[in-house]
């Protein structure tokens, strides 16, 4: 809905909306965009109340995440600028799609970020999280532009000296808090380790006594699903890999096993989420096929289900792999591959081919759905 331009305008739109019933205005105005959302703030006091409203914003999380018009690709490009792209506008047309240059957040009364140092890093209900100068954290709502810095990890630099960093960003619905885990390991001393959590109700770090060992794919942030935060785990005695999942409510950790490919290697392997269940994207030689498997059954590994073998559409002489990004509801994939879009129909067993980057200078960096979650009021 289109605001009005003047003061009488402005006064029928809302005198028409207040003969409406409650419950049709809420289904209609959880369907608008964000920037409508807060548009609508300053229409009337009614109005203001019903949008900062908690149980709407919870409302307004399902409703987008339902429909997944308001999901957005947060990309980086080589010269540090972040940009913001409808998930939907880029699978209906890889070609040609919106993009929108993200300012870089302000922390405190006027420092405004360097975005060279500033990488987005997971994701969860329309919060951003991202990591600035060294181990510095963020939540950042690039919808409403509301930021939180974190405190400082405490003990990092004790007895660590060149840390490689794996993070993870998930809601607690037990506790209905937010919380941030981060594991740090040595790049000289593998055995060396910390693993903290951060709770926004608390506003602070806490160590975890069950630290996960062995993660790969450490860039990586965590796979949030079923109140855990999920790895790919290698034991460093047997070299035999599983999922390590981290219960954020309870912080204990458990083991899932991963499918069992029917081959004496072990392929390259990726967790992933697909239609709100565990996924693996498996490929077991490069140039190859990629299989996606799906964990029907949530914890039994008897569960693992081949789904879909994507072919592989491109030939590379290299090691490379492809980021899945985004399952939509209509069941298009979003992909990404050495520069280029993709997007395969799982209906249809299709790949449609997208506009290469140019001169490599965009990458995908995180999904996320719009949301009016506040990150100070969490």
């Amino acid at each position: 809905m289109e605001m009005g331009n003047t003061a009488d305008e402005v006064k029928d739109d809302t005198r028409l909306w207040s003969h409406l019933p409650q419950e049709i205005v809420l289904e209609v105005v959880l369907r608008l965009p964000i920037k409508s959302l807060l548009r609508f703030r300053a229409v009337c006091k009614r109005w203001k109340a019903m949008v900062s409203d908690s149980g709407f914003v919870t409302k307004q999380i399902q409703t987008s995440v339902a429909s997944d018009r308001h999901a957005r690709l947060v990309t980086r490009a080589v010269d540090g600028r972040v940009s913001s792209s409808s998930i939907h506008s880029i699978c209906q047309n890889p070609y040609n799609f919106e993009v929108l240059n993200l300012s870089c957040p302000v922390v405190g009364a006027d420092h405004q970020l360097d975005m060279m140092h500033f990488d987005v890093l997971a994701s969860c209900n329309g919060l951003l999280l991202a990591r600035f100068g060294v181990c510095e954290h963020l939540l950042w709502n690039p919808a409403t532009r509301e930021v939180r810095k974190l405190p400082s990890v405490p003990w990092v630099f004790e007895f660590l000296t060149d840390v490689y960093e794996s993070v993870g960003f998930a809601y607690d619905e037990v506790n209905d808090d937010y919380k941030v885990l981060v594991f740090f390991s040595d790049a000289w001393h593998g055995e060396r380790k910390l693993c903290t959590i951060y709770s926004t109700r608390s506003d602070e770090w806490r160590p975890v006594d069950h630290v996960p060992g062995g993660i790969e794919n450490r860039t990586d942030p965590g796979i949030a699903l079923n109140g855990s935060l999920h790895w790919i785990s290698c034991d460093n005695v047997t070299s035999r890999r599983s999922i390590v999942a981290l219960n954020i409510s309870t912080e204990e950790v458990k083991e899932i096993g991963l499918p069992d490919y029917g081959t004496k290697t072990t392929p390259a392997q990726k967790l992933w989420v697909f239609k709100e269940s565990l996924c693996v994207i498996a490929s077991k030689h490069i140039r190859s096929k990629y299989e996606l498997w799906v964990m029907k059954d949530y914890g039994f590994v008897e569960s693992w289900s081949l789904m879909y073998q994507i072919p592989c559409w491109r030939t590379t002489y290299y090691d490379s792999h492809p980021e899945f990004l985004w399952c939509s509801k209509d069941g298009k994939l979003l992909i990404w591959f050495l520069s280029t879009w993709l997007v395969f129909d799982t209906k249809r067993c299709v790949i449609s081919r997208g506009s290469p980057s140019p001169n490599h200078s965009i990458r995908p960096v995180v999904c996320y759905v719009e949301s009016l979650v506040s990150p100070n009021k969490v």
